[in-house]
């Protein structure tokens, strides 16, 4: 008898804890020393941002102009581009719930009907017949997924990545749009 059947479940074991190809690193991001061009005016006293750190809330606030809030306030509600970029995010949130649900064990529950009926050959010559039958069968069933190379744990890391970077889209979005409107209203204001 040979051993070879005995020794592949603990290979399979031992190989089902492995993750193939290397863990990601985030890339360091390059310093700049400031925004500013050659002849740019110094920010005023009370305004100032730091390189990396996020502005919080309605940026357009520092103008203190009642009109200006009100125009961007309308303009993010009724602005599909924003809209749009929303929905992905909700999308690639969804898409790394489901790649982290295929890790988890599977449970479903099953029936069957069937009609069964043996032939008179099932046992041989004592010419014996067993009459046709009906039969039910219920039950649960559990799968758990393998994933031995890891790559199903990749999925979910691609998944987080792709939902991380729809989330910096839908910032982008916002900020542009603001920004965009924020500047209209300005050189209108100016020009008037």
């Amino acid at each position: 008898m040979s051993k070879a059947p005995f020794l592949m479940f603990p290979l399979a074991l031992a190989l089902s804890a492995c993750t193939m190809g290397p863990d990601f690193m985030r890339p360091e991001i390059p310093a700049a020393p400031t925004y500013s061009a050659k002849g740019d005016a110094p920010p005023p006293p009370d305004q100032h941002v730091s390189l990396g750190e996020t502005i919080q809330g309605d940026w357009w606030a520092a103008f203190r102009s009642p009109a200006l809030d009100s125009v961007i306030r309308q303009a993010i509600v009724d602005n599909r581009d924003v809209a749009s970029a929303k929905a992905r995010v909700a999308e690639a949130q969804e898409a790394v719930n489901t790649a982290e649900g295929a890790l988890l064990p599977q449970v479903s529950l099953g029936a069957t009907v069937g009609r069964q009926k043996y032939g008179a050959a099932l046992f041989g010559p004592a010419n014996f017949t067993i009459p046709p039958f009906t039969y039910y069968s219920v039950g649960p069933s559990v799968s758990f997924p393998l994933d031995l190379f890891g790559g199903r744990k990749r999925t979910v890391e691609q998944q987080a990545a792709y939902a991380e970077y729809q989330g910096y889209e839908l910032d982008a979005a916002y900020l542009s749009l603001t920004a965009n409107v924020a500047a209209r209203a300005l050189t209108t204001a100016l020009s008037a």
